[in-house]
């Protein structure tokens, strides 16, 4: 049994505490500045984009930023655990997208619906590794796992550092239904209100029926390793140490349980995509707190056009991918419905179960963080 599944059964859930906020909201070695390698040890930043948690949002700022502040930012997708352990080329791996602040250039490898990036053939950066992880990225992120970074910098190196992670998430109940619709977004359907309504609750029902519990966000916060193991667990060995009255309850508990351990881990910077001006409120003290005076402007438009002044998720006039281009066949629409039946939400409630386990103890975490942020704030 791998000890970290064992000790996420056997062992209460770790306590948050202020003083790890103050660590987190730290700056960085790294700021807003023209100097292109900063003095040892580096940091390194990794945003973890939980799927339809504004996560291809966040996207564009992390880049909009690192150009803006000289840095460079990449994106990528499928990284797998044999990569990152070799030191060399993240097999399989494709970059996406670089914001090279660096050398002043923007290169999108994917065709992309929006302006940020500039289709290029070049191909400056052809494959993500961990040597340019080490040496010439100073964010990197997409759908990938927390702990990628782990390999970064080995003890022996040259290069000394870390990574520190950054997670974004989002009520689990509304990113169902983004995701819902965000699907039948790419597969063309022609959907109504009462059909999504319908088979929304026709496939919660039946996962429901099954034992079935959403864990979509473990493809997220599981490490590479965690994931590898997840397969080779005997959930029924660990049934005893819980109090969970099914194997299945045990393994979506378990992964709750080590998801919360990682963040708690790592120490990762908490955003909400529900309070996205307090969540960038504690990006800036990061990655603002002592910039060079001729990038300043610049990198705090950014924060501008992104909502760090708004009140809301969505600031009038705040930066928004993938938003629904269907009138009244929006996320808020749908489930404003779905929670007119009342005997319906209390199984999607139960479905969603363990996610809102991770929800509630990461929303502690980021109120602590922005607090710590704000007061850091007030005694400059």
């Amino acid at each position: 049994m791998p000890p970290a599944f064992y000790r996420a059964a056997a062992d209460p859930l770790p306590t948050y505490t202020q003083q790890m906020a103050q660590e987190a909201i730290h700056p960085g070695t790294w700021q807003c500045s023209a100097t292109i390698y900063p003095a040892q040890p580096r940091t390194v930043f990794s945003f973890v984009h939980v799927f339809k948690a504004s996560g291809t949002t966040l996207r564009h700022f992390f880049h909009e930023l690192a150009y803006s502040c000289h840095k460079t930012g990449s994106a990528s997708a499928g990284i797998e655990l044999p990569s990152i352990q070799s030191r060399g080329k993240w097999t399989p791996c494709k970059i996406q997208e670089v914001a090279d602040g660096r050398n002043r250039r923007k290169e999108a490898y994917w065709d992309r619906k929006d302006d940020n990036f500039v289709k290029s053939k070049r191909r400056t950066f052809r494959a993500m590794s961990s040597g340019l992880l080490e040496n010439d990225t100073d964010i990197y992120g997409g759908q990938v796992r927390i702990g990628t970074g782990d390999h970064a910098f080995p003890p022996m190196g040259t290069v000394r550092g870390s990574v520190r992670y950054i997670i974004v998430l989002r009520d689990p109940i509304v990113r169902y239904v983004s995701g819902r619709l965000h699907k039948d977004k790419v597969r063309k359907r022609d959907n109504t209100l009462e059909s999504v309504v319908t088979t929304i609750k026709e496939n919660v029902s039946g996962m429901r029926s099954n034992g079935g519990y959403m864990g979509k966000s473990l493809d997220y916060l599981l490490t590479p390793e965690q994931r590898e193991e997840t397969d080779q667990i005997d959930y029924a060995a660990l049934r005893p140490l819980m109090s969970a009255p099914s194997s299945s309850n045990v393994k979506a508990e378990v992964g709750a349980r080590l998801a919360i351990r990682n963040l708690h881990h790592y120490n990762a910077l908490i955003g909400f995509t529900e309070r996205m001006p307090e969540s960038l409120h504690i990006l800036k003290r990061v990655f603002l707190t002592a910039p060079d005076e001729a990038l300043k402007e610049g990198a705090e438009k950014v924060f501008h056009r992104y909502g760090a002044s708004g009140n809301s998720t969505a600031p009038e006039g705040g930066v928004q991918a993938n938003k629904s281009d269907k009138k009244g066949l929006s996320t808020s629409a749908v489930v404003a419905e779905l929670e007119k039946d009342a005997e319906f939400m209390r199984q999607f409630e139960e479905y969603v179960k363990y996610e809102r386990m991770i929800h509630e103890y990461a929303w502690e975490m980021h109120a602590m963080q922005f607090e710590a942020a704000v007061a850091a704030a007030e005694r400059r």
